[in-house]
Formats: C-alpha cells, sequence, structure tokens
C-alpha cells in the first residue's frame, strides 16, 4: 500500500513545489488572470486560461536557474481546488459574463 502512495505523494509535492515557487521576476497576470499572494503566476496564468475554457488540466511554463523554461503538466482542480485564488478566478469570470468553467466540476462546486 505504502509503495503505491509513493508515486502520488511525489506528485502532490512537486505541485506544491510549483505552486509556491517564488520565481525571479514574477510574470506578469495574463489574460485578465488574477493574481494570488504565494501561487506562481505561470500556474495561475495556466490554470484560469484552463479552467476558463472548460478544461481542468494545463501546461504551465517553469522558470529554472539560468533564464531556462520547460513545460509542465498542472492538474487545476488539485492546484487550485482548496484555493482562495479559484474564488479570485470566479469572480473575474463573472465579471466577463463567461460560463465554460462550469463545465468543470470542481469550478462548479467550489463555494465562494
Amino acid at each position: 500500500m505504502a509503495a503505491a502512495m509513493h508515486p502520488r505523494l511525489v506528485a502532490v509535492a512537486a505541485l506544491v513545489a510549483l505552486m509556491c515557487a517564488v520565481a525571479v521576476g514574477q510574470v506578469p497576470a495574463a489574460d485578465g488572470a488574477p493574481v494570488c499572494d504565494g501561487v506562481d503566476q505561470d500556474v495561475v496564468n495556466a490554470c484560469f486560461k484552463s479552467f476558463g475554457e472548460g478544461m481542468k488540466n494545463a501546461i504551465a511554463d517553469r522558470h529554472l536557474s539560468g533564464g531556462k523554461v520547460i513545460k509542465v503538466g498542472v492538474d487545476c482542480c488539485i492546484a487550485f481546488g482548496g484555493h482562495s485564488c479559484l474564488c479570485k478566478m470566479k469572480k473575474v469570470w463573472k465579471d466577463q459574463g463567461k460560463s465554460d468553467q462550469d463545465n468543470v466540476q470542481c469550478v462548479r462546486e467550489k463555494a465562494c
């Protein structure tokens, strides 16, 4: 049982590290995405766009030392399901009159 949980724990740890990464020269919010304290803005931007298109998974940029950028997959429901940033996103979509994000269960069920 413990061996079966190991990949999941590694994935969650990697996701937490990605969300909490403080990039030097943080990227700006894009396409109306909110700024959320303590969360990598690349992840916020990617999930905001993905959720807004009715999808729960996104590809986010990860800025490494030396200026190298890699692409990483993010399950946005895991990343933001329990985070107040999702409420900020929902407010922006409401103000924009958008509804595609309601196709994503974790967004639809998030009480703000």
